[in-house]
């Protein structure tokens, strides 16, 4: 009877495991998926902001431009930022990954 009540036990904690490596699992996918979706529409961004903005070039003497200090500080954060993106993106899909 012990044996019986063992086996019963042991099933139900079973199925309790499994349910919960399931939420698991659909939670790391649904974080993998918003994290690439943001990934992608912020690379999509970054193309866009490759255009100066207004007061990012400056005339010359000679009748040229040149891009501004601010141009290139606002690249260099866009770039930062594409990179943590890229990062959140590959470690929500390795975590999703590793509970499949």
């Amino acid at each position: 009877m012990k044996r019986l009540v063992f086996v019963f036990l042991l099933l139900a904690a079973s199925a309790v495991a499994a349910q919960e490596r399931t939420s698991d699992l659909d939670q790391a996918y649904e974080d993998a998926r918003v994290e690439c979706a943001a990934l992608k529409d912020l690379e999509a961004g970054h193309e866009q902001g490759r255009e100066p903005l207004p007061g990012e070039r400056l005339g010359t003497g000679k009748g040229k431009s040149r891009l501004t200090e601010k141009y290139f500080e606002r690249q260099a954060m866009l770039d930062q930022e594409l990179e943590r993106a890229r990062e959140r993106c590959a470690q929500a899909m390795k975590r999703w990954n590793d509970l499949k």
